[in-house]
């Protein structure tokens, strides 16, 4: 059922035991899986050759984009936030902080917080998929950034056409006239 919470802690694919207290934990634990996989891939060098690993959801009274600590060095969320701006809807840019990572029970088990917001769910997502060890201190830091989407505007896919822009059709960094 939609309102089920799952009582006993679960392995996830990164082999950290979650417990989700709420329902929508769940969908945290699904995309805490899919970017342990890209996590995976960029460890084995199965990935490409400077990795950067994205992930989108919607539902949030805000667009706002979160960079973990490499992806802020590589300035990613505000090379967004810029492309943003450039199609009309502009969008936040934030940087995830220690305190952030402060919210989870440590220990054995990941407990998740009932409440679940901003930052707190994207740092939650990254310790549970254990990217949260590929920090700049790491040998292997990689870059990662989570894009949330206003449910009022999930529809409009500014958050497509942001990417698209600054992916795809590859227009000038706004940030850097050499283009990374």
């Amino acid at each position: 059922p939609a309102g089920e919470v799952l009582q006993d802690a679960v392995e996830a694919r990164s082999g950290r035991k979650v417990r989700v207290l709420n329902s929508e934990g769940k969908g945290k634990m699904v995309l805490a899986d899919m970017i342990c996989h890209m996590k995976e891939l960029v460890e084995k060098k199965e990935a490409s050759v400077n990795p950067y690993i994205i992930s989108i959801s919607s539902g949030s009274v805000h667009t706002i984009v979160t960079d973990n600590g490499p992806a802020a060095k590589a300035e990613e969320g505000k090379i967004v936030k810029v492309n943003s701006e450039k199609i009309g809807e502009p969008l936040e840019a934030r940087v995830l902080k220690k305190d952030d990572f402060g919210n989870f029970k440590e220990g054995e088990v990941l407990e998740q917080p009932k409440v679940l917001q901003g930052s707190a769910a994207v740092a939650f997502t990254l310790t549970a998929s254990g990217l949260d060890k590929h920090g700049l201190d790491n040998q292997l830091p990689v870059k990662y950034s989570h894009l949330e989407v206003a449910g009022s505007v999930a529809g409009a896919a500014s958050a497509v056409l942001t990417l698209a822009n600054r992916f795809i059709l590859r227009l000038e960094d706004p940030l850097d006239t050499a283009w990374h």
